[in-house]
C-alpha cells in the first residue's frame, strides 16, 4: 500500500488544467469523500484525492464514455505521480463500463461509487 500520495495542491493543479464543466462536481465529490473518511477513521486526504480526481479525464476526453477512466486518466494522473492503488480506486467507480476490470470491492471503492451518483442530487 502506497503511503505517499500526491498533495492537495498537485490535485488542484490538475483540476485547473483538465477540468472545465466538471470542476465543481470534482471538488464536491472530493469534500464528501473526505467527510465520510473522517467519520470512518480512514485516510481523509486519500479519500479526498479519489473523489476530487475521479472524473479528471471527463472534459479532456470530451465526455466520451468509451474512453472514460482509461488510458487518458492514467496519463493525466501520472503527471502527479499517482500510484496504481489510486488509479485503481478511481477506476472502480466505472465498474459498469465494459473496459474496466477494477471492482468496487473495498470501502473507498464502494463509497466513490455511491458518492459520485448521489452528489448529483445534492448539486
Amino acid at each position: 500500500m502506497n503511503t505517499t500520495h500526491p498533495t492537495r495542491e498537485q490535485a488542484l493543479e490538475l483540476i485547473e488544467k483538465y477540468s472545465t464543466s466538471t470542476k465543481q462536481h470534482l471538488l464536491q465529490v472530493g469534500e464528501i469523500m473526505k467527510y465520510f473518511a473522517e467519520k470512518l477513521w480512514e485516510d481523509a486526504h486519500y479519500w479526498w484525492l479519489v473523489g476530487a480526481l475521479h472524473d479528471i479525464d471527463w472534459d479532456y476526453i470530451e465526455k466520451d464514455g468509451d474512453r472514460h477512466i482509461a488510458e487518458d486518466l492514467e496519463k493525466i494522473l501520472l503527471e502527479i505521480g499517482a500510484s496504481e492503488e489510486l488509479i485503481g480506486d478511481i477506476r472502480a467507480h466505472g465498474y459498469h463500463l465494459p473496459h474496466i476490470t477494477d471492482e468496487p470491492n473495498t470501502l473507498v471503492r464502494k463509497y466513490i461509487c455511491a458518492v459520485d451518483e448521489l452528489s448529483g442530487f445534492m448539486w
